[in-house]
């Protein structure tokens, strides 16, 4: 792995470490502005960092969380009980995205079954 790619994966551990604990804070109090910003710009981090290190897999789904993010922050959409888990679920994500970013390529494809031939 080289530097780039070192540096990007510690700083979005710290910053996934960030959103976790902001999401916690977000079920006893969905109406925190500045938590909600804290999280958007966690995600917004996150995004641009794997953008400079051309990982689009990561990129391209950061930014579908973070326009979810984005209505949250605007009050467009408000936090429900479903909520925190979906954006749970996106931090598990990065974390893995992040982990196999260390190993993969900047786009990997799923791998499938090789087709027996006929």
């Amino acid at each position: 792995m080289d530097e780039l790619t070192s540096v990007f994966v510690q700083e979005s551990r710290e910053q996934l470490a960030d959103m976790e604990a902001g999401l916690l804070r977000l079920e006893q109090n969905p109406e925190d502005a500045d938590n909600i910003n804290a999280i958007f710009r966690a995600a917004h981090t996150i995004k641009g960092a794997s953008g400079v290190i051309e990982c689009g897999f990561i990129e391209s789904f950061t930014h579908k969380v973070e326009n979810i993010l984005d209505k949250l922050r605007n009050g467009e959409i408000s936090v429900s009980a479903p909520s925190p888990p979906c954006c749970s679920n996106a931090a598990t994500t990065w974390a893995s995205s992040s982990t196999c970013s260390k190993r993969a390529s900047p786009n990997p494809r799923p791998t499938w079954p090789a087709r027996a031939s006929a």
